[in-house]
């Protein structure tokens, strides 16, 4: 379900903008980032959030390696932020994180088969952060 709605999230975006998947030239890391931040934008720009932004964590060591990559997308209000904090109070299943769904299948699309990644979701009063942590073989 999940891999499906976002294929689905990111295809439909990929029609709406072709700014979104840089050229192959770069390295995957340097794909993904700027794919990602691209993506995040598209979203702010269709009324998603107020704010977002995508930021390199430079704390984990293993993200200055060229096969792995760690970093926080930020969003400030977004249209999910009371549903996805309800539904995880409740201890539910959140089904519409969409954002994230669709930045999944962004990294399957850069990163391969091989590739493997993990998030987590914090909130604050106004905003969540979704960290992503990506491994490309």
């Amino acid at each position: 379900f999940n891999v499906r709605v976002g294929d689905r999230v990111l295809k439909r975006t990929l029609s709406d903008s072709d700014s979104i998947l840089p050229g192959s030239s770069l390295s995957k890391k340097a794909q993904l980032l700027s794919s990602v931040d691209a993506l995040v934008q598209y979203f702010q720009s269709k009324g998603f959030a107020l704010q977002a932004s995508v930021n390199l964590v430079e704390s984990n060591p293993s993200s200055t390696s060229p096969t792995s990559c760690v970093f926080d997308v930020v969003w400030t209000a977004p249209a999910t932020l009371w549903s996805e904090q309800w539904l995880r109070a409740r201890q539910e299943v959140v089904i519409n994180d969409h954002d994230a769904k669709a930045t999944a299948s962004l990294i399957r699309r850069i990163g391969g088969s091989t590739s493997t990644y993990s998030y987590r979701t914090t909130f604050s009063r106004s905003g969540i952060s979704r960290r992503f942590t990506v491994s490309f073989a």
